[in-house]
Order: C-alpha cells, then sequence, then structure tokens
C-alpha cells in the first residue's frame, strides 16, 4: 500500500496545553522513516475538529461558505425578473 505522507497529520486530544507541548517536543512518531507533523486542528470526512474536539473553526467555515453564496444570490436579484427569482427561491 502507498500512502502520502504530505497528507499524514497527528493530533494530540486534551485540554492542558503543557501537556501537549511537552508530548510533541519529547516524540516523534514515523511512518517509513517520514515524520508525521503534529496539528493543531484536522479536517475528517469534512468536518474540522481542534485538538479540544471543539467544532469553532468548523463553524466558522461553513458561515463564511454560506457567506459567499448569499452575497453571490443578492448581487443577482437586481438581474433577474421576478418570475425567475420565484422559480430560484420557492
Amino acid at each position: 500500500i502507498k500512502t502520502q505522507f504530505t497528507k499524514k497529520k497527528c493530533i494530540i486530544i486534551g485540554k492542558r496545553k503543557s501537556d501537549k507541548e511537552n508530548f510533541t517536543s519529547s516524540f516523534g512518531i514515523k511512518m517509513n522513516n517520514e515524520i508525521i507533523k503534529f496539528v493543531d486542528k484536522i479536517k475528517y470526512l469534512g468536518i474540522i475538529l481542534n485538538n479540544q474536539l471543539k467544532l469553532n473553526d468548523y463553524f466558522e467555515y461553513v458561515i463564511g461558505k454560506i457567506g459567499k453564496k448569499v452575497k453571490f444570490l443578492s448581487h443577482l436579484r437586481y438581474n433577474l425578473s421576478l418570475q425567475t427569482k420565484k422559480n430560484l427561491f420557492y
């Protein structure tokens, strides 16, 4: 099995920052002589989790994506006929 080590990441979940810093500075995880990078947040199955299992980063990501689409739709309202708007929104 071939794996891409540029995509491999490791996250340590916990509340105490000092324990995580001690662990990451003391240990290095290797796979086929490639060091796996420690990160504070990770995207897994489309959900962004941070090292305290909070979803704040995920919510910011989703709000940003929704905001772009709402902005796009708000620009369309001046260029579309009433019938087209009704078809889009109802």
